[in-house]
């Protein structure tokens, strides 16, 4: 059922995100913000990483419904899963997984798969 604009699945993620936190001593660390100075997404996310696999994940995020829910689809969804896949991760495939979302809101999802993107880049790189 779609409230709106929103699923049930992202109204889910909205109200109850998974993976909030921070990770003691993480593999990789970035922060992300919008583009936009007038949105303020930021988001900080945090990989344990256990061969070529994100072994955990954590964020903390300041933004909108939509960089929050999306934060919390995509860490549930890469939790254990090898980077390779994880790097192959779209906005439009995010939003799918939330069950849609106005187009006009895509830039934010970008905001958290940007910063996964960037941590595992700092990983890659030996960077914290």
């Amino acid at each position: 059922m779609k409230h709106y604009y929103y699923t049930d699945e992202f109204l889910e993620h909205l109200a109850e995100p998974h993976n909030v936190g921070v990770l003691e001593n993480p593999d990789g660390y970035a922060v992300e913000r919008a583009p936009s100075a007038i949105c303020g997404d930021t988001v900080r996310m945090m990989i344990s990483v256990n061969g070529e696999s994100i072994a955990d994940i954590k964020y903390k995020v300041y933004g909108c419904a939509v960089v929050i829910a999306g934060c919390s689809m995509l860490s549930f969804m890469v939790k254990g899963k090898p980077i390779v896949e994880v790097e192959a991760i779209s906005v439009d495939f995010l939003a799918e997984k939330l069950g849609g979302i106005p187009s006009k809101k895509e830039e934010c999802l970008g905001v958290a798969i940007g910063a996964l993107k960037s941590a595992i880049k700092k990983y890659r790189d030996g960077l914290p």
